[in-house]
């Protein structure tokens, strides 16, 4: 299937403007999804899964969190402490509405928001902030610190069992604030397990992780 790609910019109500990627199906979007960056901002690798949700009939949507304090800046991975300052030191209330601004631009769909590590967490509070149909996060990183945010939509949880960032008695913890969420646990896999990039690839996991999410967003959109 044809992608067409698209960069776009929106206005968040305090008139900061960020720019927006698109990754769009030919054929009309079953629904959009948001795609929320890892801390090294939008990579190869988000791009490549912005392309794998359009190849899959949604419209995929890349917000470019980053640009409020560093536009257009992408880390390697040799920068982890400089992406993790930069992330972690976000102010993730100034995050939500910049999401606001992109849902806003996206017209009346259903609307999903899905993150990997950072971007795990920050879908975790935008369901909770935000008028979503569907949450997914992968192995969420900050999650911990916004369990009193709980979602207010259908949540997928996404964990590694052998992840160094989000102990497995983290996870228990974020299960006991969310028993209406659904949790996957990946025994043999680590962190970043979705990423070819890192060195937690593990495609057995990746490959069982994005067939749920798309039963769960279909789950999501026929209820």
């Amino acid at each position: 299937m044809k992608i067409i790609w698209e960069d776009k910019t929106c206005r968040a109500e305090d008139g900061h403007v960020l720019q927006v990627t698109l990754a769009r199906p030919e054929q009309e979007a079953k629904a959009a999804v948001i795609i929320l960056q890892e801390i090294f901002g939008i990579t190869a690798h988000l791009r490549e899964v912005a392309e794998q949700y359009a190849q899959a009939g949604y419209l995929a949507v890349l917000p470019h969190l980053y640009d409020r304090h560093q536009p257009g800046c992408v880390f390697d991975r040799s920068q982890f402490v400089q992406a993790r300052d930069l992330a972690y030191n976000m102010d993730l209330d100034v995050v939500m509405e910049d999401l606001r601004a992109v849902m806003g631009g996206l017209g009346p769909t259903a609307l999903f928001a899905v993150g990997y590590c950072w971007g795990g967490s920050v879908a975790y509070k935008a369901c909770h902030h935000l008028p979503l149909t569907g949450g997914v996060s992968y192995y969420g990183t900050r999650t911990l610190g916004l369990l009193d945010e709980t979602p207010r939509c259908p949540m997928l949880h996404h964990h590694g069992g052998k992840d160094f960032l989000v102990s497995m008695e983290d996870v228990e913890k974020i299960k006991a604030a969310n028993p209406q969420g659904e949790f996957h646990i990946y025994p043999a896999a680590g962190h970043a397990f979705n990423n070819p990039a890192s060195d937690g690839y593990d495609r057995e996991a990746a490959t069982l992780a994005w067939q749920r999410t798309l039963d769960f967003m279909e789950r999501c959109r026929a209820s």
